[in-house]
């Protein structure tokens, strides 16, 4: 017997003994009080719980049926009353009300809460074929059911649930409606808004086992569009397909259905698919130049598809067309693969053998352009002379001129021809930019750079006034037409009105910025000479000069009479004769001692500022008389000075600071190995001391480690050339010329131009990469702006050319891969450093790759004989070979280059000499290939020429 029945017979046989206890309205348990023995009053459950029979009170075990009005349900439809123990009060079982209920296998259990009226949904009257777990006519909120279909068929959604809310027409009258919903394909839960149906099913299509399904499902609807791909370097012969069904046969009267795959061509329309689908080997593009163009441009092309390539504008390939073709498999492998053979001119197809690259049709030779304020001229070579007949070289203004600045425009036009030449451009205007291009009818762009000519000195400023309100010169700017302004120089000259004679001069620079200047101290009865000038980089302009006067006041007590005063119809008083006054000089002189007044006789030392000097370097006051009154002498100040014999004489002119020494404007010539100085001097005398030195401006430090030069020279005469001694490249030098013992005259920090750049000397292959790796050139020839590598590739098997790439390097990169090959390749690569005069000597490494396909250096170089001195036309050279593995050995090339240059001898190397040509005049050139494999003296000449 179970629990349940145990619980029950003992409830039954003590019943009679226990007073009736009422059940409390909340809950399914009721402790009896005073009433009808054996009663179990009616359960307070939910209100729409309808009882039948309805009764206020129930006999123990009576079995009442609960409905609930609607669609609404109740959560238990059979219950009945029973007597069940409480707890011991006082020794005594304390007994209640409890209410059993009937689940859904009919099983009495205890009924834990109120009974309620819950919503529910009818069966969904959907598709006849559908299967529903658990399979019942009504089904609780939020109950899951689990949806099947017959062999060949699949719901539209295998799990679904009803949610049983009210859809209210009015506050009043509630209608419950069965809203169902379903779980994508997803997880998510989404409100189902027809039918649910058994849909018609294909099986996975069992093709190419590498081929990859989106969405990846054992079973595929019909229609439903499935996305196919492959592996890389592979690709499906179809994309898109769907399945479908279509009669096969007719049974009994009943047609016999079939699946039947669709793929989606390229069109965008749906085919039968007659064969199975797989995965096509593909040729991917290929990775050869970035300068080639192809069309059509793909990332996989599909076998025997011709493709046309062309480079790039301005580069040039034999290649016409390519295709990819099934090759034979490698030796000891049984997989076939892809490669590419190619279409030359010539119509044949060719086996494609290393990388294709892109040449340049047209070159500029680096540091051959020559840019002035008037001019801009190259050098140029082409790899093509067959179409370099049809050049064109032209120049142009870049843009438009409009005003202040003004430009021509110019008609530059030049055919070219042959394969190397020079084009000058017609004279042009200063700081004006250019349109340089070469180019092949109709317009086709060989080579196109904008170039901006040079600045020169300025024009002179047009519009030059005095405002005689505020005593300033005013000027209206200068517009940069030939060079940014930088700045204005001012020359103001003071002589006396009167007689013209000179009383001070003043030199001022002014920024860009400034359009006017007061000179100060403008004393009456003056006259001023003003000049200003433009300053560019390059220097000081034409002058515009402008002249006033500054008037005497009625109220000025004083006449200037040459260099002595006397007051007004008044004489000098005995006690003002033994002195005199300040003399009015030069304002930049300085006198020792400092006074207002000095005593007859007393000596006066004069002074100027660094660069200065004074026309009288010591003065004393003197008296002498000019007149007799009433018979009484009239005294005047004269002033005498020392002349360079020590000879006391009278000053007859105003004592001024002269400037010793002046640099010819325009004349400072720099180079990268020198600096060079035109000098005049105004006082002879004092220039026959000076001393004119170049010296390093700061200490030099590795890397870049300068000489200290020891240029000096005594300067002599009114005016002279200085030049330093060869000096370094891209180095801060300073120029002075000084007196003794320390007073400087002039003195300028300059740095000296820039140069082509040391060949490099660290270079390295990284074997875990195959990368050759260099360290950074130093600027100490000239900013290193970047690198220029040259790589050439050779077949192992038969030393054939493989591919030759030119590279142009930012200064920032210090590594570059080796382009692939197979192994037992070899490698010859040339660096150069760039700046901006070019690149300079190239060193040359070679590099073999092994069995492992990974490279290795090779003990090769380009090995050089100099200072040669012919006597007879010939030379004879001892040559021994050159140390290296057996299988290596291969021909030698003799190169002569005609030059006593070492960086031209190195540079050599690096290029590509062609055969000696007795009708040109030669450069560098190879006179003979050897293949030498033991000492031999070999001799080199014509018994004519003694060039190289």
């Amino acid at each position: 017997m179970t629990l349940q029945g145990l619980a029950l017979v003992f409830v039954l046989v003590l019943a009679p003994q226990l007073p009736a206890q009422g059940q409390k309205d909340a809950g399914p348990k009721n402790q009896r009080g005073a009433k009808e023995a054996g009663k179990c009053p009616k359960p307070q459950w939910d209100e729409r719980v309808q009882f039948v029979p309805s009764k206020n009170s129930y006999e123990e075990n009576e079995e009442l049926t609960l409905t609930c009005p609607g669609d609404l349900k109740p959560s238990f439809s059979k219950v009945k009353c029973a007597r069940e123990l409480l707890r011991v009060s006082s020794g005594e079982p304390v007994y209640g009300d409890a209410w059993w209920g009937r689940n859904s296998t009919s099983a009495w259990m205890l009924i834990e809460r109120a009974v309620e009226c819950i919503e529910t949904c009818k069966r969904p009257q959907w598709d006849s074929r559908l299967q529903l777990a658990p399979d019942k006519e009504k089904y609780k909120k939020n109950e899951e059911v689990m949806l099947s279909c017959p062999a060949g068929f699949q719901p539209s959604f295998t799990h679904i649930k009803c949610l049983g809310e009210d859809q209210p027409i009015t506050s009043w009258n509630p209608v419950y409606t069965d809203p169902w919903v379903g779980r994508d394909s997803g997880g998510d839960w989404t409100r189902i808004q027809s039918s649910v149906e058994c849909i018609e099913t294909c099986k996975r299509p069992q093709w190419d086992s590498r081929l990859q399904l989106a969405p990846d499902e054992e079973k595929y609807k019909m229609n439903e569009e499935v996305m196919l791909s492959c592996p890389a370097g592979f690709q499906p012969s179809f994309t898109h397909v769907k399945c479908a069904r279509e009669v096969q046969s007719v049974s009994h009267g009943k047609p016999v259905y079939r699946e039947v795959w669709f793929g989606g061509d390229s069109g965008g329309d749906w085919t039968r698919i007659q064969s199975s689908v797989e995965c096509i080997g593909k040729c991917q593009k290929p990775q050869w130049d970035a300068r080639f163009i192809f069309d059509p441009d793909r990332g996989l092309y599909t076998p025997n598809e011709v493709v046309k390539m062309r480079c790039a504008e301005g580069y040039w390939s034999s290649a016409v067309e390519i295709t990819c073709v099934k090759l034979y498999p490698r030796q000891g492998s049984s997989i076939s693969h892809s490669g590419w053979i190619v279409r030359k001119d010539t119509g044949h197809w060719h086996r494609i053998e290393g990388n294709m690259t892109c040449v340049e049709d047209f070159q500029v030779v680096p540091g051959t352009l020559e840019i002035s304020s008037t001019s801009i001229k190259l050098n140029w070579t082409c790899r093509l002379p067959d179409v370099c007949q049809r050049m064109r070289a032209t120049c142009r203004l870049a843009v438009p001129s409009s005003p202040p600045c003004e430009a021509e425009e110019v008609k530059g036009e030049e055919m070219l021809h042959g394969g190397e030449g020079t084009f000058t451009c017609p004279p042009l205007q200063p700081f004006t930019v250019y349109s340089f291009t070469i180019s092949l009818p109709p317009n086709k762009v060989l080579y196109t750079q904008l170039i901006t000519t040079k600045e020169s000195v300025p024009d002179k400023p047009e519009k030059l006034w005095l405002d005689p309100s505020t005593g300033s010169i005013k000027w209206q700017p200068l517009p940069s037409c030939k060079g940014k302004i930088i700045g204005y120089q001012l020359n103001i000259t003071a002589r006396r009105a009167h007689n013209g004679s000179f009383l001070e001069f003043k030199q001022v620079m002014v920024n860009q910025s400034v359009t006017q200047y007061t000179p100060p101290h403008q004393t009456p009865g003056s006259k001023y000479t003003v000049t200003v000038q433009g300053l560019t980089a390059t220097g000081a302009g034409a002058a515009s000069v402008l002249e006033f006067e500054s008037y005497v006041s009625e109220l000025q007590p004083y006449e200037n009479l040459d260099n002595y005063c006397v007051v007004k119809k008044t004489l000098l008083a005995e006690e003002d004769a033994e002195t005199c006054k300040r003399p009015r000089w030069d304002s930049r002189l300085q006198l020792a001692p400092d006074e207002e007044k000095y005593k007859m006789n007393e000596e006066v030392m004069l002074s100027c500022p660094a660069g200065f000097q004074p026309s009288f370097t010591h003065v004393k006051c003197a008296r002498e008389v000019q007149s007799v009154s009433h018979g009484k002498p009239v005294y005047r100040e004269v002033w005498l000075g020392r002349d360079s014999r020590g000879v006391w004489i009278r000053i007859r002119s105003n004592v001024e600071c002269i400037e010793v020494l002046q640099v010819v404007p325009g004349t400072l010539e720099i180079s990268s190995t020198s600096i060079k100085l035109n000098w005049t001097c105004r006082l002879p005398d004092v220039c026959q001391r000076m001393r004119a030195t170049c010296r390093l401006a700061v200490p030099s430090s590795p890397p870049c480690e300068a000489e200290e030069v020891k240029g000096e020279e005594m300067l002599h005469g009114g005016e002279g050339t200085f030049t330093c001694p060869p000096l370094q490249p891209f180095t801060d030098y300073s120029v002075t010329i000084s007196l003794p013992p320390s007073t400087v005259l002039f003195t300028w920090l300059v740095r000296t131009g820039e140069t082509v750049p040391d060949k490099p000397e660290k270079l390295w292959l990284d074997p875990s990469t195959g990368s050759i790796k260099w360290e950074k050139l130093p600027s100490c020839n000239g900013e290193i702006i970047g690198y220029q590598l040259n790589i050439t590739a050779w077949s192992a098997q038969d030393g054939g050319f493989l591919e030759m790439q030119r590279l142009r390097l930012s200064s920032s990169v210090t590594e570059h891969s080796l382009p692939g090959h197979s192994p037992g390749s070899s490698y010859v690569v040339t660096m150069q450093g760039v700046t901006n005069t070019g690149a300079g000597a190239a060193s040359l490494w070679e590099f073999q790759t092994d069995s492992s396909d990974t490279p290795h250096p090779l003990d090769i170089s380009c090995r050089s004989v100099r200072d040669i001195s012919p006597s007879q036309g010939t030379v004879v050279l001892p040559l021994r070979p050159i140390a290296r593995p057996p299988e290596m050995a291969r021909e030698h090339q003799l190169i002569v280059v005609v030059t006593h240059n070492g960086t031209a001898v190195e540079g050599a190397c690096s290029g590509e000499p062609q055969p000696f040509n007795a009708s040109q005049q030669p450069g560098t050139y190879v006179a003979a290939v050897i293949n030498l494999t033991a000492s031999t003296d070999f001799v080199l000449g014509d018994r004519q020429g003694r060039r190289g």
